[in-house]
């Protein structure tokens, strides 16, 4: 009898086109050429790693996309605020905005949640699908999704706040058109590391086959 053929092998995980390891103490400049980041009519993802000091610090951006005066540029921000918890504890923020701020995205992960980051180093994966970049409803916050893990689970985030109100009617579609951060922007704000950035709407498979092997028992 012959030997059952080996299984099927699982596919290999997506290639990164920026791979920046860092780590990153304070705010420094890449380059994102090759990378289609807050584009509306592409797919695009990142993964970072950071570490947050505990207690946890007010106000750092750890990823910034800095404005520009044309539309053609879109901004980003990542990072922990109190800009939504009406004088509460902060959280993570994902901000992201085009068509000089008449576009807008915003996803704030739960602040019970983001306060257990506090002394733990946390992996954050966000995925931009660009299914519906020209659908009439314009690109949808369901088509953004930001993962987070400690340890070796994935989980999505639930979100406290969010706003929606994109509009695409100049058919802007946006893009980094001035200069892209990674690090801290304020001083003891934790650590940046292992920024990989990706072309393709990661999906939890993805994200599975880049999570480190469990601990020998």
């Amino acid at each position: 009898k012959p030997p059952a053929p080996p299984p099927p092998s699982a596919p290999p995980a997506p290639q990164a086109v920026l791979d920046y390891p860092g780590p990153y103490e304070s705010q420094e400049v890449e380059d994102t050429t090759g990378w289609n980041g807050l584009t509306t009519n592409n797919d695009w993802s990142y993964v970072v790693t950071i570490d947050f000091p505990s207690p946890l610090v007010i106000g750092p951006h750890y990823i910034k996309a800095s404005e520009s005066n044309a539309i053609s540029g879109n901004v980003l921000f990542f990072g922990l605020y109190d800009w939504y918890t009406s004088g509460g504890p902060p959280s993570m923020v994902f901000e992201w905005a085009g068509h000089q701020w008449d576009s807008l995205y915003t996803q704030q992960i739960e602040s019970a949640v983001a306060a257990s980051f506090a002394g733990k180093s946390v992996t954050f994966a966000i995925v931009y699908d660009a299914a519906n970049s020209n659908a009439a409803t314009a690109p949808d916050l369901t088509d953004l999704k930001i993962y987070y893990q400690v340890d070796t689970t994935w989980q999505l985030a639930t979100m406290d706040y969010t706003v929606d109100a994109w509009d695409a009617a100049d058919d802007d579609n946006g893009g980094i058109a001035a200069e892209f951060k990674l690090g801290p922007s304020k001083d003891a704000g934790g650590i940046l590391s292992n920024f990989r950035a990706y072309n393709v709407a990661l999906s939890e498979a993805d994200l599975l086959l880049m999570q480190p092997p469990p601990p020998p028992p």
